[in-house]
């Protein structure tokens, strides 16, 4: 694949990310997001459908999950980058994933910790962190070279 056409599909990519959460609120379940938009500070949480809320925080997290692996590859063009960072997403959606399970479930959550680990489930975090660091990974082999 030519480098025009990967930088192309990157670009693709990032856009629907960007369209993936200007629609969110159109296309997903989440009464939480309202609920942190406003003064939330001492209010209860809202009703929430339990399932369909974890069914549709799973399903946004392997969307943006999908697209992270998606640009590594084509930015990267390394398959054991892929790998890992499939892996890093594999580890992270269950430790935020249950975590978020555990918080929803309990009768008064701390409403910041929901906050972030929702965040963290919704938002392609990851893929922030892991550009710069493959990024670098690569310069400093070139430099030891």
């Amino acid at each position: 694949m030519g480098r025009g056409l990967r930088i192309g599909l990157i670009v693709l990519l990032f856009g629907a990310l960007v369209a993936l959460r200007m629609y969110a609120a159109d296309w997903f379940y989440d009464p939480l997001d309202t609920f942190f938009k406003g003064q939330y500070q001492g209010q209860a949480l809202p009703t929430l459908a339990m399932g369909k809320l974890l069914g549709v925080m799973a399903l946004r997290f392997w969307i943006t999950g999908a697209i992270t692996i998606a640009i590594i590859q084509l930015w990267f063009v390394n398959s054991s980058k892929t790998r890992l960072t499939f892996w890093i997403l594999l580890a992270a959606f269950l430790l935020f994933f249950i975590s978020f399970w555990v918080l929803i479930a309990l009768k008064q959550p701390p409403l910041e910790g929901l906050f972030y680990i929702r965040r963290f489930l919704i938002q392609p975090l990851l893929l922030i962190l892991l550009i710069p660091a493959f990024y670098y990974e690569n310069n400093t082999k070139d430099a030891e070279a």
